[in-house]
């Protein structure tokens, strides 16, 4: 889907292509190869992606194992089968952490920019994002960030923005292949009323997480920014959790295998029931899975704070 869009430098947004248009013209220098090298380049980036982007503190056995875990689960198997863009994402928090620990600018730019390919993944972090950086930064260095995010995107909206507000106004919110919160509650009947009320108790929760972890860099718990991200979006599907795994769930596990290895361990459940829907929703099950880790891994970083803040 993504290679029609873009093959031979060109853009076109057919069916379920809603991403901005700079994100797509990103994809040239991979599309614009024949198909399967394309998609083996994609793969490839991926999984140097993910690999970089393992705390380098576990040490490189370490890290080779936790890897080759996050790539045999679900959501990295399916985004591999797909060919799908959350690599980019993934770029992004490359890219940012690279920004932050040098209060560069354009790196920081760049990172919003890559942040912007799968919006449903990353507003939760953004929005934590840019109090951080306007207490930290400098503001001169603040209007450079945003002057080269503006002088970058603005051509590609003048350009196709049309098209991709036309394609977002018939966004598939009811698809049965989403775990959102919403969409889930939806599915198992639970009545809009309640399921409203849901969504905004995990958006104040949320909200009430970032204050209390104020002094620290979003870029510390950007796995529970992204989980809840991925909830509280009007969609979501299975191959955005590989950075829920991969910022969230790994350096989790790492510190302490065993038991949190079982927190690893819910994200294979699918792989052996995936052809049956009759038996599993996997989209409702990776809804309570994401849930679940966000409460996880926010209770672990609520105790870390008090810890540190005690010393």
């Amino acid at each position: 889907m993504f290679w029609q869009a873009t093959h031979n430098f060109q853009l076109s947004y057919i069916k379920w292509v809603f991403n901005p248009p700079w994100a797509l013209v990103l994809l040239w220098p991979i599309s614009g190869l024949p198909l399967y090298s394309s998609w083996g380049l994609l793969v490839c980036i991926t999984v140097l992606a993910a690999a970089a982007l393992i705390p380098h503190r576990f040490g490189f056995a370490v890290r080779v194992v936790w890897l080759s875990l996050t790539i045999f689960s679900y959501p990295f198997v399916r985004q591999i089968i797909e060919g799908n863009i959350e690599v980019l994402v993934l770029i992004g928090f490359l890219l940012l952490s690279h920004g932050l620990s040098r209060q560069n600018p354009w790196s920081l730019a760049a990172s919003l920019i890559f942040f912007s390919s799968k919006i449903q993944m990353s507003w939760l972090f953004i929005l934590a994002l840019l109090p951080f950086l306007w207490y930290h930064w400098p503001l001169a260095k603040l209007v450079r960030s945003a002057g080269a995010i503006l002088i970058f995107c603005i051509p590609f909206l003048l350009w196709r923005g049309d098209e991709w507000w036309s394609m977002l106004r018939v966004f598939p919110k009811e698809s049965p292949y989403n775990l959102s919160l919403m969409a889930s509650l939806l599915r198992f009947g639970v009545s809009s009323w309640l399921a409203s009320m849901g969504w905004f108790s995990l958006f104040a929760a949320t909200i009430w997480l970032v204050y209390r972890l104020r002094l620290l860099s979003p870029e510390k718990y950007a796995g529970i920014l992204v989980a809840v991200s991925l909830l509280l979006a009007p969609y979501a599907g299975n191959s955005t959790l590989i950075a829920v795994l991969i910022l969230g769930v790994v350096p989790y596990a790492a510190e302490k295998p065993w038991p949190r290895i079982f927190l690893m361990l819910l994200y294979y459940l699918p792989l052996v029931m995936v052809w049956d829907f009759r038996i599993l929703d996997v989209y409702a099950y990776f809804s309570a899975v994401v849930l679940l880790t966000a409460i996880v891994l926010a209770l672990n970083e609520l105790h870390g704070h008090e810890v540190v803040a005690q010393i």
